[in-house]
């Protein structure tokens, strides 16, 4: 089986190809995997053929999807898997005014299924698979830091006033 690799990203091209040669070895397949930190070094110097292809999503000049409508053109029964780092590619969607890219937030956890802004909610928005967890972080008189949505503690405590001036 000839597998390969194509990941801008130094790090992640040494553990997907670990994984892919891991995978293979695992099930007694002999094969070899090549790397390739690029689009257009792998349509220059890769191979015309692999079994399997493993593309970033989000490679520097061309994108993952345009390299593997290449490799369709020509190998139509080719295998594409496409990776990404995906803590990157939400950073970069989020800060990018003109991305169309839709991404869920949980606005203080999942205050539905745990107190707003307490590691059970946030726990629980992870778990949901949500792009982003936001929370509200204010300071008290003593200089301490409290995740809480709201400046005055009243709806969320038996309390009243303003978060800054509890210790």
């Amino acid at each position: 089986m000839k597998a390969v690799v194509c990941e801008d990203e130094e790090a992640l091209q040494l553990f997907l190809e670990k994984q892919v040669c891991e995978c293979m070895k695992e099930a007694g397949i002999n094969g070899s995997c090549e790397v390739f930190s690029s689009a257009e070094e792998l349509l220059e110097k890769g191979n015309p053929f692999y079994d399997l292809y493993l593309l970033d999503i989000q490679l520097g000049q061309m994108t993952g999807m345009e390299l593997a409508e290449k490799i369709r053109e020509k190998d139509d029964h080719a295998v594409i898997l496409f990776a990404t780092n995906y803590k990157e590619m939400i950073r970069k969607a989020f800060l990018d005014p003109k991305s169309d890219q839709v991404l869920v937030v949980a606005h203080r956890g999942n205050w539905r299924s745990a107190p707003e802004n307490s590691v059970a909610a946030i726990d629980s928005a992870i778990q949901m698979g949500v792009d982003i967890v936001e929370i509200d972080i204010h300071k008290t008189k003593d200089g301490q830091l409290i995740l809480m949505h709201d400046d005055r503690v009243d709806r969320t405590t038996n309390g009243k006033g303003f978060v800054r001036e509890y210790h």
